[in-house]
């Protein structure tokens, strides 16, 4: 049996959609019923003008009763205080259609989802939060059906934790950025000391070339032994040549080789 006050409910949609479509505004009849039959009843007896009881037209459901609606999308059931049954059966979802409906035929069966609240004892999450320091607020809701249902739970019910943990996962973000800043530059820094070392060692143990210094003149031909000083060059045919006989590649490992060699300062 529906509930007098889900009647005139659906009595006041039904009106307004009349009123949408663009047809005249009728309010429809409210029955007397719930306190205020109650009230009528006792005032008729009180001031004596009749001896009998008033008899309500429709009874109505008195304020400490719930009315149970249902979800049209979900099947989800809620409890409506009488007084506010009226606008929440008007209200509409995103695509116009009304939310929620007084018989459970007209929506499907709940099936109850299986995430839990961040907050949850089982949660993956839980480590965050006892990390975060809101691991002493526990929550039991484990029948959320998507991951908005769950978020939206969370920033709903647990505002302030959510903010603690958010703040403390921005922070361990930081602070994990700043030591792998400081692992790259270690890094760079050891590739370019191991680099100078190698060049190093490459200039003591690779031989010194045959320098021969050809003089042509009238036909007769001078030769300057290797081992004859000669001046250090910016740059020759066969590379870059130290005083001491040894010859790099190229500039860098000629400097490379006099600090390491002759302790030198570039």
């Amino acid at each position: 049996m529906t509930s007098p006050a889900v009647e005139q409910a659906l009595r006041q949609r039904r009106a307004q959609e009349v009123v949408d479509a663009g047809g005249e505004e009728v309010l429809p009849p409210v029955p007397a019923g719930g306190e205020l039959s109650d009230d009528l009843a006792d005032d008729a007896v009180a001031d004596g003008t009749k001896t009998g009881a008033f008899t309500p037209t429709v009874r109505g459901a008195s304020a400490g009763n719930w009315i149970t609606l249902w979800e049209v999308k979900t099947g989800i059931s809620s409890l409506v205080k009488p007084g506010n049954i009226d606008w929440v059966m008007k209200l509409k979802d995103t695509e116009g259609d009304y939310m929620f409906t007084p018989s459970q035929g007209e929506a499907p069966t709940f099936v109850p989802g299986t995430l839990v609240c961040p907050l949850h004892p089982q949660s993956p999450q839980r480590e965050i939060a006892i990390e975060a320091g809101v691991g002493g607020i526990m929550c039991r809701k484990a029948n959320l059906t998507s991951k908005f249902n769950q978020r939206r739970h969370a920033l709903k019910s647990h505002k302030d934790e959510m903010a603690t943990i958010e703040e403390h996962l921005a922070a361990t973000e930081s602070d994990r950025l700043r030591r792998k800043e400081e692992r790259d530059e270690e890094t760079a820094a050891l590739q370019h000391r191991l680099l100078l070392k190698q060049l190093g060692e490459e200039l003591e143990e690779a031989p010194a070339p045959a320098a021969i210094v050809k003089l042509e003149d009238q036909h007769e031909v001078v030769e300057t032994p290797a081992e004859m000083p000669r001046p250090p060059a910016t740059h020759i045919a066969d590379g870059f040549p130290c005083e001491c006989g040894k010859t790099a590649k190229s500039k860098a490992g000629l400097a490379a080789h006099k600090r390491f060699k002759h302790g030198e300062s570039s």
